[in-house]
């Protein structure tokens, strides 16, 4: 069950750093107010990046 979970969050977290990757190269390249957007996605990522780590660390 857990290997099920991890495997999601996984998932999850690539494709949020590939979602992210791409705003930041939208941003580099066109400016504007996609680098609000960015900041405020790159805050959300570290945010629900650190809750998956403080949950898989008291899941072990």
């Amino acid at each position: 069950m857990n290997r099920i979970f991890l495997f999601i969050g996984k998932t999850f977290a690539a494709s949020v750093m590939l979602f992210f990757f791409v705003v930041v190269f939208q941003t580099v390249m066109y400016g504007g107010p996609a680098r609000d957007v960015a900041a405020f996605i790159s805050g959300a990522g570290g945010v629900s990046y650190t809750s998956y780590m403080a949950i898989r660390n008291r899941n072990v």
